[in-house]
């Protein structure tokens, strides 16, 4: 796919289809991991799969500060691992290894959408509740969950910003 058409398709979509995704697709999706620039190379993320029907109701339902939907056949929960990135220092544990967590949902929700899934990234939960719920070891902090499927609505495109509202040109 085109990578300005890819852009141009990925929506946040809220309903899934009850409709488990392949294994395959899933280990090609992860396949970018090793891909993607972090600070240093330090790769300072870890990626949570969670496939079990029980468990993402429960870190739905218990985990998120609200959530907009009910159901997703799969979640990846993106964590930071500030140790990892413990090389630049504050700046690395507190901002890199966060930013290195982003970057990887960033270009998952990508190859989502280029697998024909549809994610949606939430930020909003509570991390601790996942943790447990999840079993993450303390020294990963859960940034961001991207719930996955195929779609079962159509989004409408939102009205954006303009360029001009979001950048400025010095020199």
């Amino acid at each position: 796919m085109d990578f300005r058409e890819l852009i141009k398709k990925r929506r946040s979509v809220r309903k899934f289809k009850d409709e488990k995704i392949d294994s395959e697709k899933i280990k090609e999706i992860l396949s970018i991991l090793d891909e993607i620039p972090t600070a240093g190379n330090l790769q300072s993320f870890f990626v949570y799969v969670v496939t079990d029907d029980e468990l993402i109701k429960k870190v739905i339902s218990e985990g998120f500060m609200k959530a907009y939907f009910d159901y997703a056949p799969l979640l990846f929960v993106f964590c930071a691992h500030p140790e990892n990135a413990s090389k630049y220092g504050d700046r690395g544990r507190n901002l890199f290894s966060i930013q290195d967590a982003t970057i990887a949902t960033t270009y998952v929700m990508l190859e989502v959408v280029n697998q024909g899934l549809s994610s949606v990234w939430v930020g909003a939960f509570y991390p601790d509740v996942v943790s447990r719920l999840l079993d993450i070891p303390s020294k990963y902090l859960p940034v961001s969950i991207l719930p996955v499927g195929y779609p079962d609505e159509e989004p409408i495109k939102k009205e954006r910003k303009s360029i001009n509202e979001l950048s400025k040109w010095i020199g």
